[in-house]
């Protein structure tokens, strides 16, 4: 019985064997189709099989709706359709484009677990509109802060382009590798497949050339793991760095703040700030994408600073307002009592009126400056509020982002 059995096995492994070369043969360098999987699918070949047989040949796969519905209702896997799905995708890719060279069909070929990087290097953003926002009086620090986020965004963003261009470079030397590693394995299983002899010398020589492209493979995904480490290590010291910088300069805004000329008989003085909205590209190699999510919070805490300025302008307004009518009220007082002091003694009683109206008139004003330098004080703390609040912000998203980076690098390098 045992022996039938095992009888029963070898042929199975022998049909399984011929099948596969029949389908090298007919398919190679001829056309996989949907057709060619259904019937690979059905001849019980391995998901992983079919899925590097789809890797590694030209396919013209129908993936409409209804001929996906068809192939899982023939019994091909979710992952072979999904490898299906991957190649169509390349190759819709690689009509659009010009030709690819080697290296870039072989990254094509990456397994799940190895993103498909888009081929260009990492595009910066792009000017949307210019906004201009004035400041007026005790508010003009806040433009300060505007210039402060603006340099951030702008230091981040080449730090984005310098590292999306030395992780392509990685990419690259992985998949490259992972190419002449495919493509020895392939050679070498159509070998394996050809006959049911015992390995002969050229099968032995490609085996040990095998070993040593995986061997290589494993090195180059080590190096880009090491590379991963020390990114995240440079975004820690980022974060820390920046989290100062947001203290001091927050800090140094609200203390020009309060120490900003509060007398509202100066009259309404306007600085004025003309910063970029961009519009924020998110095509990093995705092992390092995450980092442009802070590009969007600089410009999200600009347009907060924007609208900041734009709530207490009004203040600084209306209290400058209302000083100038009271003063418009003072003059002709001022000018009435200096021409009755001609005969001093002779208007005493109506002087004397007329200063009562005048100190009552000064004591508005000065109740006015008092409230201009107390909105200057309340100013001064909503900006450490503020600045609290970042500080906590941005720690907090660097450590989602550090988290994502880390994850990345260990998923898509299968380590």
């Amino acid at each position: 019985m045992k022996s039938i059995i095992s009888m029963k096995k070898h042929i199975s492994l022998i049909l399984t064997g011929l099948f596969i070369a029949v389908m090298v043969n007919a398919q190679n360098p001829e056309t996989l189709t949907n057709s060619s999987v259904i019937k690979m699918s059905k001849a019980n070949l391995s998901d992983e099989l079919i899925t590097d047989m789809i890797q590694n040949s030209p396919v013209k796969f129908d993936l409409s709706e209804s001929a996906l519905k068809s192939l899982a209702g023939q019994g091909v896997s979710a992952t072979v359709i999904q490898s299906m799905k991957s190649a169509g995708a390349v190759k819709k890719q690689a009509a659009e484009k010009p030709a690819l060279s080697i290296e870039k069909e072989i990254t094509a070929a990456s397994n799940d677990k190895e993103v498909i990087e888009p081929v260009a290097s990492y595009i910066p953003s792009v000017a949307k509109e210019t906004v201009s926002v004035d400041a007026l009086n005790y508010v003009a620090p806040l433009t300060e802060l505007i210039k402060f986020n603006e340099e951030k965004f702008n230091g981040l963003e080449t730090t984005i382009v310098e590292w999306d261009k030395q992780v392509r470079g990685y990419v690259a030397d992985v998949n490259k590798v992972k190419g002449q590693m495919l493509q020895v394995e392939n050679e070498l299983r159509q070998k394996k497949n050809a006959d049911t002899k015992a390995f002969n010398a050229d099968i032995e020589s490609l085996k040990g050339k095998l070993e040593a492209y995986r061997k290589n493979y494993k090195q180059s995904k080590d190096i880009m793991l090491k590379e991963g480490d020390n990114i995240v290590k440079k975004i820690e010291a980022i974060s820390s760095g920046v989290t100062r910088d947001i203290s001091k300069a927050y800090s140094d805004a609200g203390q020009q703040v309060v120490s900003a000329n509060s007398d509202p008989a100066s009259g309404e003085k306007a600085v004025t700030l003309n910063y970029t909205v961009r519009e924020i590209n998110d095509n990093a190699v995705g092992y390092i994408v995450f980092l442009t999510e802070m590009l969007a919070w600089y410009q999200n805490e600009i347009s907060e600073l924007n609208t900041v300025i734009n709530d207490w302008n009004p203040r600084v307004t209306e209290t400058i307002k209302e000083d100038a009518r009271l003063k418009s009220q003072l003059n002709p007082l001022e000018q009435k009592i200096k021409d009755l002091s001609s005969n001093a003694k002779q208007n005493k009683s109506e002087i004397s009126t007329l200063r009562k109206q005048v100190s009552e008139i000064e004591k508005s004003r000065k109740k006015l400056a008092d409230k201009m330098k107390d909105d200057a004080k309340e100013l001064a703390s909503y900006l450490k509020q503020m600045s609290q609040k970042n500080q906590d912000a941005v720690e907090e998203r660097f450590t989602d982002i550090i988290e994502n980076i880390t994850y990345s690098f260990q998923e898509k390098l299968s380590l």
